[in-house]
């Protein structure tokens, strides 16, 4: 029996076969009409623990011409900028003209915004006569990056669209229509960057790449690609090394609760931490280890104990001299950090149960827990600690991640201060929970776990929070680390569509004028007033948190004002461009022919200097997989300019990994999207950053951009580089100044282009980063090392910047800009006051507090009333840099970049006096 039509039919016997062999043909018949129009080419398998089996296929047709039965989650677009012109052979033209589906108008009306951190959006639910739920627009900014390198970022979107549910996804290649890249270099892009986030976890079962083509009853008819050969050829490649592939067990059942490792020396002591913790918890689960007497040559006990501490919840390394003495040791350390880091779990929970002179920077990263001097009441209170933990994690799987989170941790507090000042700190947590126990507050004494990675952390809190709040004191602008965090929020605060709202609290005069403080002005918390001060601040902080008023004292504090926006991103850029003009030009705005002065010369005079058992190498390199055609360029370039330089393009090991972030002279960081979530290439950044801040006397860190970065982390973007590989004078030079590569060094280019293409110029600008470096190295040769004497932060401040962009665009003397650059000559920066909102009352001790500030302000000692910007010396003369125009009448900053107007959101409101108002 079966439905033809409207009538129901009952066959028996013989005739039942003949009929059911009818019906399939009519079914398949169908099927092949239905998909006539679209053709699957090929198709990559990719076998996933989370997900099973998911495809990629790679199709011809017309993606408009989908079948509605066949409907996809989301549609994938792309555009110049925020361009959404329907133009004809384009995508968006065509649902524009066959679906009456117009991105213009679905961009007016987002779900979800992203272009600033992810350069993506996407759209509400789409009508239910369309063949896709969701649209997503992923927008290339121009020349400013390579977008096959940023197509990560539409993978990174689809993990909230498709919020962990199994989806599809259809797509063309992007940006190789009218924007022109090359389809092959973009097909490999997007087919690995959909690997790894597949295998991530991204639940994406089938994503349809199609090339662009008219397709009749299953037969092409026209094809509208430059090289299909190319792209064609491209897929094989990528399907006979991905495709198939056996799934590796991620999950590995937990056998111990602790293993813990110490060295022979501190058998004693590791007695004693076994028996503090069977004291707290007398079943647990402990894995003993001294592996000093097993180290011998073609020994596999490496692999052993890492297997071990795949099954161990937390390892328990007791830290000392001997400790970092033995080799075994050491070993056994850096094994539990690459546990650690594969599988993003605080594995690691070191005890530091004694003092250690040059503790290696990368054991720095974690957390640790200080025990010293070999303390048993510490010890005991921490073995007490990390059995709490364990009960309270139940972590039952090591599972193992293959990609970094750039997710930023999210709270509506952090509260950033100096360890001196932890008294006052917790006097305001406490103030602010009990106005709100609800609240999410970054305190670091609470955050910060032992075996956390506290830098990244940190960094990640700041850019997730929704206030900040300093507690500025004279040992905090003292500390490097205080004054990055104050930066990091500061940057996040004055970025155009940032929601931080930025608290500096002053809990006591300051002695000096720290350059960090220019332009932010304080509110004034100091001995006499913090009570009442403090009441109103967390009072109005949490009103503004729920959507209520604040007081009015605080509207300055949480409002904005337009002067303040300032663009990281294109003020770095800025500079980059003067500093550009300035040395290889003669002034303008362009580069003359006859000025072209490049490249500068390799100084001649680099002594040769022999590396001590100190020095692993000269020069090092820290890059993603996908990037290493820039190391191989570089390196060949510094081989034959110095032939005497130890250069190590890789490492062969773990070990040495480690040991070259620690001591080369100088690491060469090559940053793009793949670096940025690669786990083991952020750690080394941060052993780096680490290294960088507390260690180095001289800069460690030499950075270069490859192309425009991701939004997030934001901390990424507040390092200084001077190179940027995507500038577009590197063309220039290239194209109409007719620079080319020295004959000497086309063979080092022509080899970095075997396996991927390192375009002309950029080239250009590798040549430039390599003289800048081997002039660093040259000035660092004529100095002798000595150890650090003091901190510094690693972190631009966003202000200081500014000011550097107008004192350079005054050396440059840009002749066009006419008035505008008598305007940025000077930064225009108000002068800066401390915030009263509580009246002084006439307390004595208030008064005579009052009477030494005048003392001191007559006598020209470094006292500042009211924390004000300019310094003076004993002639009353402002020791401020002379270009900062302290002109309270005007706080904009007029410096030479691009052009953009301020958008206020739905919900804003620009005041008379030129704040925003949410």
């Amino acid at each position: 029996m079966f439905m033809l039509g409207n009538c129901t039919v009952s066959i028996t016997g013989e005739d039942s076969l003949w009929v059911s062999c009818a019906i399939k043909a009519v079914r398949t018949s169908d099927l092949e009409e239905a998909m006539s129009n679209f053709l699957v080419v090929d198709t990559l398998i990719i076998n996933t623990q989370s997900s099973g089996q998911c495809c990629i296929e790679l199709c011809q047709g017309d993606i408009t011409q989908l079948d509605v039965e066949d409907k996809v989650d989301v549609i994938c677009v792309s555009v110049f900028g925020s361009r959404y012109t329907p133009l004809s052979d384009t995508l968006v033209g065509a649902l524009h003209e066959k679906l009456k589906l117009s991105v213009k108008l679905l961009a007016r009306d987002k779900e979800e915004d992203l272009r600033h951190a992810y350069m993506c959006w996407w759209s509400k639910p789409l009508p239910e006569h369309l063949p896709y739920r969701k649209l997503l627009c992923f927008e290339n900014r121009g020349r400013v990056c390579r977008p096959q390198e940023l197509v990560g970022n539409v993978f990174r979107c689809l993990v909230p669209i498709l919020s962990n549910e199994p989806g599809t996804v259809i797509t063309p290649l992007l940006n190789t229509g009218i924007q022109g890249v090359d389809e092959a270099a973009m097909l490999v892009g997007m087919v690995e960057a959909a690997i790894k986030w597949i295998k991530a976890g991204l639940p994406l079962k089938r994503l349809k790449i199609v090339l662009f083509a008219n397709v009749v009853k299953g037969k092409v008819v026209q094809v509208k690609m430059r090289d299909l050969e190319g792209v064609l050829k491209v897929f094989k490649n990528l399907k006979d090394q991905h495709n198939n592939c056996d799934v590796i067990s991620l999950d590995v059942p937990l056998e111990y609760d602790i293993c813990l490792s110490h060295s022979s020396e501190d058998g004693e002591i590791a007695s004693l931490v076994e028996a503090k913790f069977r004291a707290s918890k007398p079943d647990i689960r402990i894995s003993k280890s001294n592996h000093e007497d097993e180290v011998a040559k073609d020994s596999f006990w490496q692999e052993e104990v890492f297997d071990l501490m795949s099954r161990c919840a937390r390892v328990v390394p007791i830290l000392s001299a001997a400790f970092l003495e033995s080799k075994a040791c050491v070993d056994l350390y850096n094994m539990a950090l690459c546990c650690n880091r594969r599988a993003q779990r605080d594995l690691l929970a070191p005890l530091y149960i004694e003092s250690i002179q040059d503790m290696p920077t990368y054991m720095g990263l974690v957390q640790y827990i200080d025990c010293s001097p070999k303390d048993e009441a510490k010890i005991s209170k921490s073995c007490e600690d990390l059995v709490n933990s364990l009960e309270r994690d139940s972590t039952k799987v090591h599972t193992e991640v293959v990609s970094t989170d750039a997710s930023p941790l999210h709270y509506d507090v952090f509260v950033s201060y100096c360890h001196q000042d932890s008294r006052l700190a917790v006097l305001i947590v406490e103030k602010l929970k009990k106005l709100n126990p609800q609240l999410r507050i970054f305190f670091d004494l609470q955050e910060l776990k032992v075996g956390i990675a506290w830098q990244r952390t940190l960094y990640h809190a700041i850019d997730g929070c929704r206030s900040f709040m300093a507690l500025v004191s004279n040992s905090y602008m003292k500390s490097a680390m205080c004054i990055e965090e104050f930066n990091l929020a500061l940057a996040k605060h004055c970025s155009l569509d940032s929601m931080v709202r930025f608290i500096p609290v002053c809990v006591e005069r300051l002695v000096d004028n720290p350059p960090e403080l220019q332009h932010v002005k304080l509110i004034n918390a100091t001995p006499g007033v913090f009570e009442p001060a403090v009441e109103i601040v967390c009072t109005s902080l949490v009103d503004w948190i729920a959507g209520r008023d604040w007081h009015p004292q605080l509207d300055s504090v949480f409002r904005r004002r337009i002067g303040m926006i300032v663009d990281i991103s294109e003020y770095a850029a800025e500079r980059r461009r003067l500093q550009f003009f300035k040395k290889y030009g003669k002034g303008g705005t362009t580069l003359n022919c006859e000025d072209v002065a490049f490249p500068i010369p390799v100084p001649s005079d680099l002594p040769l200097v022999e590396s001590t058992e100190n020095e692993v190498c000269d020069i090092a390199f820290s890059c993603a997989p996908t990037d290493k055609m820039f190391v191989t360029f570089m390196a060949g370039i510094l081989r034959e300019v110095c032939p005497w330089l130890i250069i190590k393009e890789t490492a062969d090991n773990e070990d040495e990994r480690l040991a070259l972030m620690e001591s080369a002279r100088k690491v060469v960081v090559f940053l793009s999207a793949s670096y940025l979530e690669s786990v083991e290439q952020v750690e080394e950044f941060h052993t780096l950053l680490l290294r960088q801040r507390y260690r180095s006397p001289t800069q460690v860190l030499f950075p270069v951009s490859i192309h425009r970065l991701p939004q997030l982390p934001t901390y990424f973007h507040l390092v200084p580089c001077d190179f940027n590989l995507s500038n577009l004078w590197w063309l220039e030079l290239f194209s109409k100044h007719k620079v080319n590569l020295p004959s000497h060094f086309e063979d080092y280019w022509q080899i970095s282009r075997v396996k991927d293409q390192v375009e002309h110029p950029v080239a250009m600008g590798v040549l430039a980063a390599v003289y800048s470096l081997l002039h660093q190295l040259r000035s660092k040769r004529e100095h002798p090392l000595l150890r650090k004497a003091n901190h510094q932060p690693v972190l631009l401040n966003v202000i200081r910047l500014r000011s550097d962009v107008a004192r350079l665009l005054k050396e440059v003397n840009v002749e066009d800009h006419g008035e505008q650059d008598n305007k940025a000559s000077g930064c225009n920066m108000s002068e800066n006051s401390l915030l009263d909102i509580v009246e002084l009352s006439q307390d004595p001790v208030l008064q005579t507090s009052k009477s030494q500030l005048d003392e001191g302000k007559k006598s020209g000692t470094s006292w500042h009333q009211h924390g004000a910007l300019s310094s003076q010396d004993s002639n009353g003369s402002s020791t401020h840099n002379s270009n900062i125009n302290t002109n309270s009448s005007n706080s904009q900053t007029h410096c030479h970049v691009k052009a953009r107007e301020v958008i206020v959101s739905p919900g804003q409101t620009v005041l008379e006096d030129g704040t925003i108002q949410h």
